[in-house]
This record gives structure tokens, sequence and C-alpha cells, in this order.
């Protein structure tokens, strides 16, 4: 909530700006914190979606612009972490906030704009005041769509602390992103 006066007085001030996500919680003070990118073209406005630069996300995309996949048709994006991971910031944040927006950011990337999206929270919150699990659904201007599913709440003494994939189903091939611990 505190983005918007940090980020545009930065701007406003000749700096360049990385900005964690979510770049904001209101429209209002997204749309303002751009307004005022724009007025300083010379400058850039970045926004903390860190898997834009993992390789493995870069080699999905280039081989979806590249043809290898043909047309985009179906997409999906997990990612499950550690329910300690859920416990230290259930509150703070929200799965959505935290993790649904890297996956989404990536879909984008890689499928284009979102036509429209549809998402159901889980009423169950082991690790806080919850939601500590989502899932949804998104559909690309393109008419892909995507499948959506995220959660802090694997048990840490399962030994397993992340379970993160993105796949992309297109009409010529698949490439799948899978990163797990």
């Amino acid at each position: 909530h505190l983005h918007r006066d940090i980020v545009v007085s930065a701007l406003e001030h000749g700096r360049h700006v990385f900005c964690e996500k979510p770049i904001a919680h209101t429209i209002e003070d997204a749309d303002a914190m751009i307004a005022a990118a724009r007025r300083r073209p010379e400058l850039t406005l970045a926004i903390g979606h860190t898997l834009r630069f993992h390789p493995d996300f870069v080699a999905a995309r280039n081989a979806v612009a590249a043809g290898q996949v043909g047309t985009p048709i179906q997409l999906s994006a997990r990612w499950n972490t550690g329910d300690h991971e859920g416990r230290v910031i259930s509150g703070r944040t929200t799965v959505p906030l935290e993790m649904s927006i890297h996956d989404i950011d990536i879909l984008r990337w890689i499928a284009g704009e979102i036509r429209t999206v549809s998402a159901v929270a889980s009423t169950i919150a082991p690790c806080g005041p919850g939601p500590d699990a989502v899932a949804g659904t998104l559909e690309f201007e393109s008419g892909a769509v995507a499948a959506l599913e995220h959660n802090w709440i694997m048990p840490f003494a399962s030994g397993m602390h992340s379970d993160h994939r993105l796949a992309v189903f297109g009409d010529a091939g698949t490439v799948y992103v899978v990163g797990n611990d």
C-alpha cells in the first residue's frame, strides 16, 4: 500500500525504479505509477516478476515464440510450497499476491493478454487467516485457456518444499518447466 508515493516520487526525481510485486493494492495506485513512468520514458519502472529472468522460463517462452509448440491452446501453472512459509506470511499477504501473480505474469508473457479470470479460494486455513490455497482459470484474448493452482500448505515434514510447474500445450508441441525441491 506504500508503493505509489515512493515510486511516483522516485520517477519524478529522475530515478529508475524496481518495485516489488504486486505493483499496488488498488487500480488507482497502479494507474498513477504507470502514468508517472510514461511521463518519463527515459526511465524504467520494473515490477519484481523474477520468473521472467529464470533460464527455464525464458527457454519456455522462447520455444513458444519460435513456433516450436505452434499456437498455445491450453496452459497450466502450479506452485505449491511448504506450510512453513504459509505460517510465516499468511495474514500479511495472500497466496495470489505472493505466488499466483508470478505465474500469471509468465502466462501473459507467453500467451498474451488475459480476457477473463475466475478463481476460488479454499475456506480451510491451516496456516493462518487464509486463504491458504487457490485455484483459478484464465481465458486469453487469443482463445487459449490456463489453469492455476497455488498453495502454501505442503507439510514441511514431507521433505518436498516446493512443487512449481508450468506447461504449455500447443497444436504442434508442448513445453514444460518443472522446478521441485
